[in-house]
């Protein structure tokens, strides 16, 4: 998964019948099947769609744009490969435009907000952290009663990174609030009841 040197093309790791650490031999060939898999199937577009019929247009935004921005993100995050953050900004760019016709105006739109301040953290363009604290203030005002299960946990996500980049307490205690009414109605095995 490095960059092969000449401006950010990923070099596929050499397979080894005899590695079967999930770390270091399979997972970097997982990922690279995956992204070869996205490339290919992404066209002109700026996300790779999911071939599914999806609705309403926010949950294909969130399962899609917003899912494989993320993953980008980390992918950039571990390896600084040009590939990996131009696929990423795609996405985030993507989102950005759209702007409040990419939410649908509930505790969900929080995983937006959390992929903003993200791509705020790796790449340092002031317009994400703008609309991730903002989505995070959405978060923050928005009806109490909808703050548990998932859709309060991705606004807890975006409540966390806000904090962690403001220090203000009202992101903080939202998160941890949501958190704890959450995980009592978690299975033992960590799942939801959906």
């Amino acid at each position: 998964l490095p960059p092969s040197g000449d401006g950010g093309e990923i070099v596929r790791p050499p397979v080894s019948p005899s590695c079967t650490d999930m770390f270091t031999c399979r997972l970097p060939r997982e990922i690279q099947s995956t992204h070869h898999f996205l490339l290919s199937r992404k066209g002109n577009l700026t996300y790779t769609p999911d071939p599914r019929p999806l609705l309403p247009t926010v949950e294909v935004l969130r399962l899609n744009v917003v899912s494989q921005a993320l993953g980008y993100l980390n992918l950039y995050q571990k390896y600084r490969t040009m590939a990996y953050r131009k696929e990423a900004l795609d996405r985030v760019n993507y989102l950005y435009t759209l702007g409040d016709q990419a939410l649908g105006n509930g505790p969900r739109d929080g995983m937006i907000g959390y992929t903003f301040l993200r791509a705020y953290q790796l790449v340092g363009d002031s317009r994400y952290r703008e609309a991730g604290l903002q989505q995070a203030d959405r978060c923050l005002n928005g009806p109490q009663q909808d703050m548990t299960m998932n859709g309060g946990l991705m606004c807890a996500l975006n409540l966390g990174a806000a904090y962690q980049l403001t220090g203000n307490l009202a992101y903080r205690d939202l998160s941890r609030t949501v958190v704890q009414r959450t995980a009592p109605k978690q299975f033992p095995d960590g799942a939801f009841p959906h």
